[in-house]
């Protein structure tokens, strides 16, 4: 009788303890899981959709836009799940979410509210402006990847030393190696630069499309912006679209061949 109890008190146990180790188990493998956010993203107060606002999570590799519709997709690995998600657009207020509240696989509506930007002083002076070029004046052989399935919102840019004086920015030149999409959207971005690439100056969208394969010198008319700056830039190019059609057989095993610039 008493050797019968030990056997039941023992399988009791052993079963106990094979519960908690599914269960520790099952919040580890879960955990680890990545998490996918749809969304759409409007102004507050005009209940409009944005176009290409930024998405991301701060200071991580991790990011994309949303389209011309304002909708947007973006998989938070299961590592990020207590991170927030930041929205950042020109011209709105910046917006930070707790991933945490999110759901998989559930829409969810953004309300990113406009702000006021307050211009510089602007001092007319009668002095002859002088231009120059500033940046590299070779070509380089830099790949820019415009794939959706990588997230767009990639940049890639370049450092471009000014003096220690105001310095209207005439226009923006780049040259084109190679243009593998039949066309693709992308955004100009100037920030300032103290030794690491700091605050966004531009207070518009500078946004342009690039067609027809098109390879050779590639100009920005920059005049219309007003854009003064005072010592070092950063100027980035960022994707935000890519359109491709009729592709060709023989480059089935590159999946990213038509997504390249």
């Amino acid at each position: 009788m008493n050797n019968t109890k030990y056997q039941v008190k023992k399988m009791t146990k052993q079963t106990f303890s094979t519960v908690i180790f599914i269960l520790l188990f099952y919040g580890l493998s879960y955990s680890q899981n990545s998490l996918s956010i749809k969304g759409r993203i409007f102004d507050s107060r005009s209940n409009k959709p944005i176009e290409y606002v930024n998405i991301g999570i701060f200071q991580k590799n991790i990011g994309t836009v949303s389209n011309s519709e304002g909708v947007f997709e973006i998989k938070i690995p299961g590592k990020y799940l207590n991170d927030s998600l930041t929205f950042s657009s020109i011209g709105y207020k910046t917006k930070r979410v707790y991933i945490s509240d999110l759901e998989n696989d559930k829409m969810i509506n953004i309300l990113l509210v406009p702000k006021t930007i307050r211009l510089s002083e602007v001092k007319i002076i009668s002095n002859k402006l002088t231009q120059k070029i500033k940046g590299n004046k070779a070509e380089g052989n830099i790949g820019l990847a415009i794939s959706e399935s990588m997230g767009y919102g990639s940049e890639i840019g370049t450092l471009i030393k000014l003096p220690n004086k105001s310095v209207i920015l005439k226009d923006f030149n780049f040259h084109i190696n190679y243009n593998r999409p039949d066309s693709a959207k992308f955004r100009l971005k100037i920030y300032s630069y103290n030794k690491s690439i700091d605050t966004l100056i531009t207070n518009k969208n500078i946004i342009f499309t690039i067609k027809n394969h098109y390879t050779g010198n590639y100009k920005i008319n920059l005049r219309k912006y007003n854009i003064v700056v005072q010592n070092d830039i950063f100027v980035s190019i960022e994707c935000l679209a890519e359109y491709t059609n009729g592709y060709d057989p023989a480059k089935k095993d590159d999946n990213y061949f038509y997504d390249r610039l």
